[in-house]
């Protein structure tokens, strides 16, 4: 509710619809009606200088109203987007998909770039959850919306095909999670798994279900909204067959046969949590990592825990991060020293296996619900509910983690360019001259005042030398692309110092490029093309 700050009569109120009076509440009538304004209403402010110029947040993001919200104007050019879920398929280059709270589910190139390339698609709509593109064709996608209601989507064909199990007659109607989870097997995609209360497989592209469980839940009683409800599924990618089910009243299983049974791995877990994300190893069969949390019983805590044998014991890789609602935890594909997690503050790696924690901090601090690393790309895809999706490059971490730690410098090699003879030139009188850059991507493990950058042609010449910062972590040098001409002796004067060097852009060639802090040394190689 708000108070109009200058009439004590003018009310609104607002939820899925936004309600105003004008009368201190006696009468009341919708104000959101007018220019298509989203539903879902979170937030309100009253502009304290102009009570009728007001702004709404909700499920559509921000609009604007000079007239009491007589007229609303969207204002849609900012980076948000509330997304649930996120996945990709194997095209090139890769799309990424997501759920997104009351804004369906979408489809979007991983390279796109805003008022440039192709904007998202709309794949679905309602409240949009887990998304599943078949890896080997993906015009197949498998997705839906809140409390399980899922469908088959053969793009091609626009055909839509609703694939939701049924229960049997005699049996408890099935209760779905509001972010019900449903996910292909990595070992044949024409294999579907969904959770209700009970663990579905489908074995021929969800035309047909039987459940491989009984009842995983506690079977708690039931409020509004579904519960007692399997909230996370996972496949082992190096085994099929071997399947975790994580609960929202806080069970965690194990199956190790396909289904044919299912050991209880919550003991030694805080209990009662809602079971987040349920991750199997990509290096070691019997590893698995799960996020809990406790946020609807205001319980703000970090729960991530780590398991080597199957679920029988559990360890905390919490390590240096601060209190904070757990959604997910991965681990890399490539290095097995390094973790991903998505809390409700932020996105973060460890390098050493959840001993320790960075914030990867260009992503900044929203809630991530939800990530994958593409297999093929290496890139980091994460979900963030707020700052919709964001795309990095993970090479550089997974070259880091582990044995690299503790390096006191490591360069990375960066992309080749093309010479252009556009460069320092204008394009118009009135335009800035354009100017290559390349950036220079490097680790330091060991913190220092400065690290030194060094250029070197083809000759072994030292053509560049430059400083950059020494901070811990990964740092970016932005270089001009200019090397330094030899200076050489002034005419007629033999003792005379040399004259100033003069810088010129690189030309065509191939050059190392050298790291240099406190003695240790990395060298890239890097060629204008």
């Amino acid at each position: 509710m708000r108070v109009s700050p200058d009439r004590d009569d003018l009310i609104y109120i607002y939820g899925v619809p936004m309600l105003k009076s004008s009368d201190a509440g006696k009468t009341w009538a919708e104000t959101d009606t007018v220019g298509r304004v989203h539903s879902d209403h979170h937030a309100l402010w009253i502009n304290p200088k102009d009570s009728k110029h007001i702004l709404l947040g909700n499920d559509g993001g921000l609009y604007e109203s000079y007239d009491e919200g007589k007229y609303w104007r969207h204002i849609n050019n900012m980076p948000v987007g509330q997304f649930y879920t996120v996945n990709v398929d194997m095209d090139t280059p890769y799309n990424v998909y997501g759920g997104l709270q009351d804004n369906g589910v979408q489809k979007g190139s991983s390279t796109s770039v805003p008022n440039r390339t192709k904007d998202w698609e709309d794949l679905f709509g309602g409240d949009g959850m887990f998304v599943a593109p078949d890896p080997r064709n993906s015009k197949l996608v498998y997705t839906g919306f809140q409390f399980g209601n899922y469908w088959r989507l053969e793009l091609d064909k626009n055909k839509f095909t609703r694939i939701t199990p049924q229960h049997d007659l005699g049996e408890d109607p099935l209760r779905w999670n509001w972010r019900t989870p449903l996910i292909l097997s990595k070992h044949n995609p024409d294999i579907v798994y969904m959770g209700a209360q009970r663990f579905y497989r489908s074995m021929d592209k969800a035309e047909n279900w039987e459940a491989i469980s009984l009842d995983l839940s506690k079977n708690k009683p039931q409020g509004n909204v579904p519960f007692s409800t399997i909230a996370s599924i996972a496949e082992s990618p190096l085994q099929f067959g071997l399947l975790y089910a994580g609960t929202d009243d806080g069970n965690l299983w194990v199956s190790k046969n396909a289904g044919g049974s299912w050991d209880a791995i919550h003991a030694g877990l805080p209990a009662n949590k809602w079971v987040s994300s349920v991750s199997p190893s990509p290096h070691d069969k019997g590893t698995v990592f799960v996020s809990l949390n406790g946020y609807r019983d205001d319980d703000f805590k970090t729960y991530l825990f780590m398991s080597s044998d199957y679920g029988k014991t559990w360890k905390s890789v919490k390590g240096n991060l601060s209190e904070s609602v757990a959604n997910v935890i991965i681990q890399d594909p490539v290095n097995a020293d390094l973790l991903y997690c998505g809390l409700d503050n932020g996105t973060y790696a460890s390098l050493d296996r959840g001993n320790t924690w960075v914030l990867l901090n260009n992503m900044l601090n929203v809630s991530s619900y939800d990530m994958i690393v593409h297999p093929r790309e290496n890139e980091l895809v994460v979900a963030t509910h707020g700052r919709s999706v964001f795309v990095a490059d993970a090479k550089p971490l997974q070259q880091i983690a582990g044995k690299n730690v503790n390096k006191g410098i490591m360069a990375f090699a960066p992309e080749s360019i093309r010479y252009s003879e556009r460069w320092g030139n204008k394009s118009y009188e009135w335009s800035k001259a354009v100017e290559p850059k390349v950036h220079l991507l490097y680790y330091v493990g060991k913190a220092a005042s400065a690290i030194t950058i060094e250029v070197y042609d083809e000759k072994n010449n030292l053509v560049r030398s430059a400083t950059s910062t020494g901070l811990a972590g990964i740092n970016v040098y932005t270089w001009d692309v200019k090397i330094t001409e030899p200076a050489t002796p002034q005419k007629g004067k033999s003792k005379a110092p040399a004259a100033e060097p003069k810088t010129k852009y690189a030309p065509k060639g191939k050059y190392k490029i050298k790291m240099i802090n406190a003695g240790e040394t990395s060298e890239v190689s890097w060629e204008m093309k």
